[in-house]
């Protein structure tokens, strides 16, 4: 994924349990599929993270996948770009609000 310049630099190697975006609860449900570090978000990818976490019958809303997004790019979620915002709607397949 090409970063775009004027975002923060990430360390993927950093645990995700340091990431502003995402509080306990999702931490810990990300631990439970074997989420650890930014890289892994990078590798799986933050639509089949929510899949997993879906799965794994954890109420997961679209907030985590736009916290996930956020933090590839060092930016708080809320400051997602809005056609990444729609990108990831799209490929949930859902209308999200």
């Amino acid at each position: 994924m090409k970063r775009p310049s004027q975002h923060h630099k990430v360390a993927l190697d950093s645990p995700i349990s340091r990431e502003l975006n995402l509080g306990p609860a999702s931490g810990r449900w990300l631990a439970d599929i074997g989420i650890r570090t930014l890289a892994d978000v990078e590798r799986i990818g933050s639509i089949e993270i929510y899949r997993l976490l879906q799965q794994q019958g954890h109420p997961v809303s679209i907030n985590p996948v736009y916290a996930l997004e956020g933090a590839l790019l060092g930016v708080h979620w809320t400051k997602l770009p809005a056609g990444r915002r729609a990108e990831l709607r799209r490929l949930l397949g859902k209308e999200w609000n």
